[in-house]
């Protein structure tokens, strides 16, 4: 068969085009090939027994555009699923041309307006996955609209993908429009609701109510009592309400709705966005979609979902049952108002998982983890940015083991729902059966936090442990006020009750609290009852108020240690080496003396150290003049203070000399105030090359006509002058060293004289005041001619007339 230049030929089940560049395969060429006849889909369906059928057909639908090959002449019409099956009037069956390319959903009719309702082909690509007949989702950029009806789960697949165009989202509106306004009432601890309609829930079920104005009503309850208008719930002891008879919103609590459910799936990528109704922090956990739920021992994936206005966003395993059981994937999600981001109940081993949350019930949910990372960042957490805990089915329970946790608050502003909340917590439930976590590696960042306590770990149960903890913080507070301050940590329980269980190797590596500069009342947190070893501190710093109780026998440690024992002062008693620490173990607070030894001198050169020291004036502690230099943070001024080993020394105030001599002040004078009424004086001021930074004010204090030399050594200049000469009453010269020279900051020198007979030009100027000695600044008034002459260059004058005030 002859084109001119070009030939169609057959290579196996395959036609090309011959052209002078080349074969050109024909399905890669199909706006050349006039031979495969071109359909709408719905033409191709329509085509019935008197048509003649071609091979092969292509779909021009938008959205659709491919090639379908004839698959067998009669088929069943259920074999057309709008996408990759189309079966004809007469039931000729055709079928897509994948060539290993992904499935779209508007091949099967999804229209992406964010109105239509794309649940039907939505879960069509999904079912596709799930029938093993297509490897490969992807969506077109559009908003996908889905229902109920969309629900889809993939089991045992694996080497799949489904993956969006990054103007692509799938939305559900469910709940807008659902809510039955009611009237709450309380008394005691017991609040009753009556509904505007007959509610048809049941003692049992799971409610929530919103738009009270007063929150504390607003949440998720279970019902206790009801009948057909009314039932009522058991309010939190220590939120109750304080009106009765206010309206609001009530409706049944509603999270089992998942877009997608994997089962058993390995080597999977997904890149998902999608996005529900929002509500408020307190109800958005119990009211919204799962994105996706990963069940039953899935591995090897990786997925990313951005979502907003869901329950969940990841859900692995259940509550109470073994049903989880992910293994070597990475998650990352980019959640806002989702009441749980990423949930995981029995399922993360050898995982890695990065979270950005806000607006969430918890930003992370996570028990009986193992050998896992996790990199959160989150604000806005109603009760924590991150709960790692314990799980349990029936009476077995499972703890977690190797994690490294990485989280970081950048500024929670909302009031939480109990108004408190914890940026990580670590804990369980208060069941009898054994459990341990242990092995955890925690990096906390906490910038400005409102109503956040920074790490909270608790034990529920006396046969629970927490073990091996090592501890970095980075807590700043300092622009918060009193009102939104929050204890900084809590490591045992606050209180008797929460002390039970085992703790050990607690360890921190570096805890550093920046507070406000005003006297803190909240509290750094350590008690126990159950304590195997001592608690280690390498680097602490804060202004908290401490509440420490530790079991008889265990210590707060601070430093590497090398030697130690109750001695108060180790001089004198203790031999050690260069760069030994000494720590005296007779206190239990963290303001013990800690010793660095620094000279090789027998028992002595041992030096004390200390850790931030802080109170008000009052309780500044008695100390003898045996340790000389050290600090205290007064926070009535605001500022350190020394002990010189007989008094207290505020470093800020600057020492003042006055003197009638020269010369007579040191180093550590910075106001040298002359009074040269005996006679001419001399100040020599050091050598600024070796005193950068030193500053001095020189001050004439007398009214004398004798003057003050401010004089330097080695030829130093001072400004551009040799030395500077202090003639009148409170003349004053201000300098700095910068290393080089002596720097003038503030000069001020005023010469008086009535003389009447002098030719005042610039030649006398200079020859009486030479800038060696007068630097730029000078000021000459010659009262009887009510002329003021002012130096404005080495050898430049200006002349103001300035006659006297009569």
């Amino acid at each position: 068969m002859s084109f001119g230049k070009e030939q169609l030929i057959q290579q196996g089940n395959e036609l090309y085009f011959r052209k002078n560049t080349g074969l050109k395969r024909l399905v890669e060429a199909e706006e050349l090939n006039p031979l495969v006849p071109r359909l709408t889909t719905a033409q191709l369906r329509a085509l019935g027994v008197n048509d003649i059928k071609a091979e092969g057909y292509i779909l021009t639908d938008d959205g659709k555009e491919g090639t379908y090959w004839k698959k067998r002449g009669i088929g069943l019409a259920t074999e057309d699923n709008r996408g990759t099956v189309l079966v004809t009037s007469d039931l000729v069956v055709y079928e897509h041309q994948l060539d290993g390319g992904a499935i779209s959903p508007k091949w099967f009719g999804a229209v992406a307006d964010g109105i239509t309702d794309d649940s039907a082909a939505v879960k069509a690509v999904f079912d596709l996955i799930d029938s093993g007949k297509a490897k490969s989702v992807y969506f077109p950029e559009g908003t996908y609209k889905v229902t109920a009806s969309v629900q889809s789960t993939i089991t045992g697949k694996s080497n799949f993908s489904i993956l969006m165009d990054d103007n692509a989202k799938l939305i559900n509106t469910d709940f807008v429009t659902d809510f039955t306004t009611a009237t709450a009432s309380y008394s005691g601890t017991t609040a009753t609701i009556v509904t505007s309609a007959p509610h048809a829930r049941a003692t049992g079920d799971l409610i929530v109510l919103w738009d009270f104005l007063d929150i504390a009503y607003n949440g998720d309850w279970t019902i206790t009592v009801v009948d057909a208008t009314t039932f009522t719930f058991t309010l939190i002891s220590n939120r109750l309400p304080g009106v009765s008879g206010i309206s609001g919103k009530f409706r049944a609590a509603n999270f089992t709705r998942t877009l997608l459910t994997l089962s058993n799936c390995s080597n999977a990528s997904l890149n998902m966005s999608f996005h529900g109704t929002i509500q408020d922090n307190t109800i958005q956990h119990r009211l919204g979609w799962t994105a996706i739920k990963i069940q039953n021992a899935c591995t090897n994936l990786s997925v990313k979902l951005n979502a907003s206005g869901l329950s969940y966003g990841i859900w692995s395993g259940n509550f109470e049952a073994d049903e989880g059981n992910l293994s070597d994937s990475v998650i990352k999600v980019y959640a806002k108002h989702v009441g749980y981001p990423v949930a995981l109940w029995k399922s993360g081993s050898s995982c890695q998982f990065d979270v950005y949350a806000d607006h969430v019930h918890r930003g992370m949910y996570a028990t009986a983890v193992s050998n896992s990372t996790f990199n959160i960042v989150t604000k806005n957490y109603d009760i924590t940015g991150m709960l790692l805990g314990i799980h349990y089915v029936g009476t077995t329970t499972y703890g977690c083991d190797n994690l490294s946790i990485h989280i970081k608050d950048i500024g929670s502003t909302r009031y939480p729902k109990y108004g408190e909340c914890f940026l990580l917590a670590i804990g369980g439930y208060d069941i009898a059966s054994p459990s341990e976590i242990k092995n955890i590696n925690i990096d906390i960042q906490s910038t400005n936090a409102k109503y956040s306590t920074a790490f909270y770990v608790r034990n529920f149960n006396v046969n629970q442990r927490v073990s091996n903890l090592n501890i970095r913080g980075l807590v700043d507070r300092r622009q918060l006020i009193e009102s939104e301050w929050r204890n900084e940590l809590c490591i045992g329980g606050e209180d008797e009750t929460g002390k039970s269980g085992t703790y050990s190797g607690i360890n921190f590596l570096s805890w550093r609290v920046l507070n406000p500069s005003v006297a803190i009342t909240r509290y750094f947190f350590l008690k126990f009852v159950t304590l195997l070893d001592d608690i280690n501190f390498v680097d602490f710093v804060s202004s908290s108020l401490q509440s420490i109780s530790l079991p008889a026998g265990r210590r707060l440690l601070f430093a590497p240690k090398k030697g130690g024992s109750t001695q108060a002062d180790p001089n004198g008693y203790y031999v050690g080496n260069p760069g030994d620490v000494y720590i005296n173990q007779s206190a239990y607070n963290l303001d013990r003396a800690l010793y660095l030894k620094m000279l090789g001198t027998n028992n002595l050169g041992w030096y004390p150290l200390q850790l931030l020291i802080f109170g008000p004036t009052a309780s500044r502690p008695p100390i003898s003049g045996l340790t000389r230099g050290f600090m205290y943070y007064d926070t009535d001024i605001g500022r350190p203070v020394w002990w010189t080993g007989v008094s207290w020394m505020d470093a800020s105030l600057e020492v003042v000399a006055n003197t009638t001599t020269s010369g007579a002040y040191t180093l550590k004078t910075t106001y040298i105030n002359t009074d040269a009424s005996t006679g001419n004086k001399t100040q020599t001021l050091p050598d600024a090359t070796t005193h950068t930074g030193k500053r001095f004010v020189l001050t004439k204090t007398d009214a004398s006509a004798n003057t003050v030399t401010v004089a330097t050594v080695s030829l130093q200049k001072i400004g551009a002058c040799d030395n500077i000469v202090l003639r009148s009453q409170y003349a004053v010269l201000e300098i700095v060293s910068n290393g080089t020279l002596w720097v003038i900051s503030r000069y001020s020198n005023p010469i008086y004289t009535n003389n009447n007979t002098d030719v005042v030009d610039k030649a006398f100027l200079n020859a009486t005041y030479p800038a060696v000695s007068y630097p730029v600044g000078t000021l000459i008034y010659y009262y009887a001619q009510g002329k003021k002459y002012e130096r404005i260059s080495p050898t430049d004058w200006v002349l103001i007339t300035a006659p006297l005030v009569a």
